[in-house]
């Protein structure tokens, strides 16, 4: 499952002008239903084929700012979650962001939950 998990959490976050990389998640909800692994990444691959994706780790890969922000991000959560811990970046998180849009606070913590898988 993480090898899966970490096969398509590197793809880009934004796509074809505003869609959002759900991938991952995706993934854990398929898993969690207990659809087998093999028919899970045959599908995904076949979403992000049709989709166009890429996957940000490859140095080929074109990151503009916004992809590179994204990066810069999620790095920032990561190191974060390493020094205060999940429980306390995701109370801060939701602390800092109360008041935002529904859907800006809900695409932040999609990108925390990556940092936190």
């Amino acid at each position: 499952m993480m090898d899966l998990y970490r096969k398509y959490e590197a793809l880009s976050p934004v796509y074809q002008g505003g869609l959002t990389n759900h991938l991952p998640m995706v993934l854990t909800a398929l898993n969690q239903m207990g659809i087998d692994d093999n028919l899970i990444e045959e599908r995904l691959d076949n979403y992000k084929e049709l989709k166009g994706l890429y996957d940000l780790t490859d140095s080929n890969s074109p990151i503009d700012d916004f992809n590179q922000k994204y990066i810069n991000r999620t790095g920032f959560y990561l190191g974060e979650l390493n020094k205060k811990g999940e429980d306390i970046i995701i109370g801060e998180f939701i602390n800092i962001n109360k008041f935002t849009i529904s859907s800006a606070l809900f695409h932040g913590l999609i990108r925390l939950s990556y940092a936190t898988q």
